[in-house]
C-alpha cells in the first residue's frame, strides 16, 4: 500500500521534474508547482501517515524489516502447529513457518486504521490510470519494448 502510493509520488516528480529526495518533500514540490491539488496530496499523506507509523512500528517490534502481519491469531497458531507437525517440510513450508514465527499480531484498531486509507489509496490509484491514460492518448500508445 505504502509502495504503490510512493512509486506514484516518485514517478509524477521524476515527470515534472521535482528535485527532491522523500517522499514528502516530493509531494509538497508537487503541490507547490500545481501539479497537485491540496486534496490529492492529502490523500496521499493520509496513506503514508498510516502506513509509515505501523512500518515503524513494526520494525521496532521485530527488529528489523518483517513483512508479515496476523490479524488471527488461533489461526496462525494453528497454522504454525500443522506445519510443526509435518515430519518433513519443504523450502516453502519451511520459510513459511519462519515468517509465521516472526510475524507480527495487528489489532482490529490498527487494521481498521489500515483499512480507512483504501479509499484514499484507490483515488490515488483512479487519478494514477487517468493520467497514463491520458499520456498514451497525447504521445500515442508505444509498443513495450521489454515484453
Amino acid at each position: 500500500m505504502r509502495k504503490r502510493s510512493s512509486y506514484i509520488a516518485k514517478g509524477l516528480a521524476w515527470y515534472y521534474s521535482v528535485d527532491a529526495v522523500s517522499t514528502a518533500d516530493q509531494l509538497q514540490g508537487l503541490y507547490q508547482g500545481n501539479h497537485i491539488n491540496l486534496v490529492v496530496a492529502n490523500n496521499f499523506k493520509a496513506v503514508m501517515n498510516v502506513m509509515a507509523k505501523y512500518r515503524f512500528q513494526l520494525h521496532l517490534d521485530r527488529e528489523g524489516e518483517k513483512d508479515l502481519v496476523y490479524t488471527d491469531q488461533t489461526a496462525r497458531n494453528n497454522e504454525i502447529q500443522q506445519l510443526q507437525a509435518k515430519s518433513s517440510r519443504n523450502d516453502d513450508e519451511k520459510e513459511r513457518l519462519n515468517r509465521l514465527k516472526g510475524g507480527t499480531y495487528m489489532t482490529p484498531q490498527q487494521l481498521r486504521e489500515l483499512t480507512d486509507c483504501i479509499p484514499n489509496l484507490n483515488y490515488i490509484m483512479r487519478l494514477a490510470r487517468e493520467f497514463v491514460e491520458q499520456k498514451e492518448k497525447l504521445l500515442g500508445k508505444r509498443n513495450n519494448p521489454f515484453v
